[in-house]
């Protein structure tokens, strides 16, 4: 996956970044997790607000 940024004015820069393969395999076992706590909250209506715990997030080189 690529992440592409465009400027909107003059000069128009742009800058194009690669997603390595174990961030996007780390971002969907977060996706998959938040996917499962929603399915708890909602069978339970107990609705946290996400920040009870601290979340990280870190970019490797």
């Amino acid at each position: 996956m690529y992440i592409i940024a465009v400027e909107k004015k003059e000069p128009y820069r742009f800058g194009v970044w690669l997603v390595n393969s174990e961030t996007l395999l780390l971002a969907r076992a977060e996706i998959e997790a938040g996917i499962e706590r929603f399915k708890i909250a909602k069978a339970e209506d107990q609705w946290a607000t996400g920040y009870e715990e601290l979340r990280i997030l870190n970019f490797s080189a």
